[in-house]
């Protein structure tokens, strides 16, 4: 069986013709998707579980199936480790070969090292903030022995009346 996927972008695209180039490719099934900027894929999770070992998946631009480079390097290997042939229009790439399994495994590595460089950049940026006297993290929660407490009662007395207060106060002890 021959499996197509297509994930509707932004209103701009013509989800119309993609649709005739993936029926012209000889796909039997297409799941459709309305939701490209999400995580959650749930017509791609369905044809996940439909699929089996010798079926064949095309899609119109690779880069669609995934949230994420890693997303996406992720699914087309649980799509192979299932034996389903994966081919991509726009790229005209036919995955199990070697040319498409080098451009997985480069994606992945490309991925790998962007991680590394935006946690290197992040750490750094901590560390920079640290030096300048900057304390991360959230802030501390107010409590009887907080500076300007006073202010903070008269606020909450106005929004929350006064049995709130004695409550929340009773709590700390």
């Amino acid at each position: 069986m021959i499996y197509g996927y297509l994930n509707e972008g932004f209103e701009d695209e013509d989800h119309v013709a993609r649709h005739n180039v993936l029926k012209e490719a000889g796909v039997d099934c297409i799941y459709r998707e309305k939701n490209y900027c999400k995580k959650e894929r749930p017509q791609f999770d369905d044809l996940i579980k439909t699929i089996k070992y010798g079926d064949t998946f095309i899609i119109w631009k690779l880069s669609r199936i995934g949230y994420s480079i890693k997303d996406m390097a992720y699914k087309v290997r649980v799509l192979l480790e299932a034996g389903v042939y994966i081919k991509s229009i726009k790229e005209n790439l036919d995955i199990p070969t070697g040319q498409g399994k080098f451009m997985v495994e480069a994606l992945t590595i490309i991925n790998n090292f962007t991680h590394s460089i935006q946690s290197e950049r992040t750490l750094a940026g901590l560390e920079r903030a640290l030096l300048e006297g900057h304390i991360g993290g959230r802030p501390k929660s107010v409590n009887s022995k907080t500076p300007g407490i006073e202010k903070h009662i008269e606020s909450l007395h106005l929004i929350k009346g006064s049995a709130f207060l004695a409550a929340k106060f009773q709590e700390e002890d």
